[in-house]
């Protein structure tokens, strides 16, 4: 059985393992997004360069 002190310490370390994965877990999704936004625009390079080099657009 704990005592309040205890209980008191184990609330704040499972706080701060929260606030911590909280953070990385931000920082995961922003990484997400950037690749994302930069997957995004190669396929629009891609796909403006196959449009460009397509025989009906040269007609």
């Amino acid at each position: 059985m704990l005592d309040t002190g205890q209980l008191y310490k184990l609330a704040n370390d499972m706080t701060r393992q929260v606030s911590h994965m909280n953070m990385k877990l931000v920082r995961q999704l922003k990484r997400r997004e950037r690749n994302l936004s930069r997957l995004q625009t190669n396929c629009d390079i891609v796909t403006a360069f196959i449009q460009a080099s397509s025989p009906k657009r040269r007609k």
